[in-house]
């Protein structure tokens, strides 16, 4: 799905047998172009911070845009927030990108 995709070649792959996604998605620029890919009215993704490295006002912002942008597409989204994806807090991860 995102694996054309040069804004993130970085992030890819995801290995199944380790719980790497959960350090991909930290900054926000995957779910971004995740949630692009679902829709890309949604989300310009030349609102992403993405020029390394990301200091910890960028990367809340790009998770904020990316929390915001997953509101449009239909998504439950209660009490999210970036410190959830930043101390990696699992459940709540796969709650929105599930």
């Amino acid at each position: 799905m995102l694996q054309s995709d040069a804004g993130v070649a970085d992030y890819l792959p995801l290995d199944a047998d380790t719980e790497n996604i959960f350090d991909k998605l930290d900054d926000g620029i995957l779910l971004a172009h995740l949630i692009h890919k679902i829709n890309p009215d949604i989300i310009d993704l030349r609102a992403l911070n993405t020029k390394k490295p990301l200091n910890i006002f960028k990367i809340k912002e790009n998770l904020n845009l990316a929390i915001s942008a997953s509101k449009s597409t239909g998504a439950i989204v209660i009490s999210m927030h970036p410190e959830i994806f930043i101390e990696k807090i699992k459940h709540m991860e796969l709650g929105l990108i599930w």
